[in-house]
């Protein structure tokens, strides 16, 4: 039996937030939005976005990193399926990094209608965004002595404070295990890794828009709960 490819539509809500206030971003100027998922070099997701901006939004935008955010909803629905409904596919908070910058007006900046813009300057520019919820649970104090545990027992102890898979690790041991200083996961899992091989192969550590996943290199399927495994 042939499988059925699932076709879908996409439809985007983007806001910037910053001192409380939302500023939304009208689609018309939302060129392109990318989701890379290269796993095998960076362990989040990115989602690159380019945009024409006011001056003066940009500015804020540039000058507040630190403190604004962006707000995004991607929504989805299957176009071939009987009754096609919108979910929504990703809805988070976002920090951003601008990553280019050209300063046109909003003649070369933009196009479709521009009348309403009064000859104001835009800037286009692309944007770099990571989930902040991702950001923020790579980054985590150890300073511990673990006793009695296994292998299996160190992996979900590094990782219990967010939503994870773990292929089973290799059988361990520890009467006693020292963690010291470290601040971040993968800190974590490559320190446990040089004490005792977690598996076979190379594990590889990532999280993505909704889980982490700690697993082997070896292909083997690991599927969530109402996934099938291939």
């Amino acid at each position: 039996m042939a499988a059925v490819q699932q076709l879908y539509e996409y439809s985007v809500e983007m806001n910037y937030v910053f001192d409380g206030v939302a500023t939304p971003f009208e689609q018309k100027f939302i060129k392109y939005l990318l989701i890379e998922n290269d796993y095998d070099s960076k362990n989040m997701p990115i989602i690159f976005v380019g945009l024409a901006l006011d001056k003066e939004l940009f500015h804020t935008m540039d000058d507040n990193i630190d403190k604004g955010y962006i707000s995004l909803i991607i929504k989805r629905k299957q176009t071939n399926a009987p009754i096609p409904l919108w979910v929504n596919y990703i809805e988070s908070q976002f920090t951003y990094f601008i990553l280019d910058e050209i300063d046109e007006t909003y003649q070369t900046g933009v196009t479709g209608d521009t009348s309403h813009f009064e000859g104001r300057d835009f800037k286009t520019m692309e944007l770099a965004l990571l989930k902040t919820d991702i950001i923020n649970n790579s980054k985590k104090v150890y300073n511990v002595v673990l006793n009695n545990v296994t292998l299996m027992d160190v992996a979900h102890y590094g990782t219990s404070h967010m939503p994870m898979l773990i292929e089973p690790v290799n059988p361990g041991y520890f009467d006693t295990l020292l963690i010291p200083p470290l601040t971040t996961v993968s800190k974590y899992l490559n320190y446990i890794n040089g004490i005792k091989s977690l598996y076979s192969t190379a594990y590889r550590f990532f999280v993505d828009f909704n889980r982490g996943y700690l697993l082997s290199s070896s292909g083997k399927p690991l599927p969530a709960k109402g996934d099938v495994a291939n």
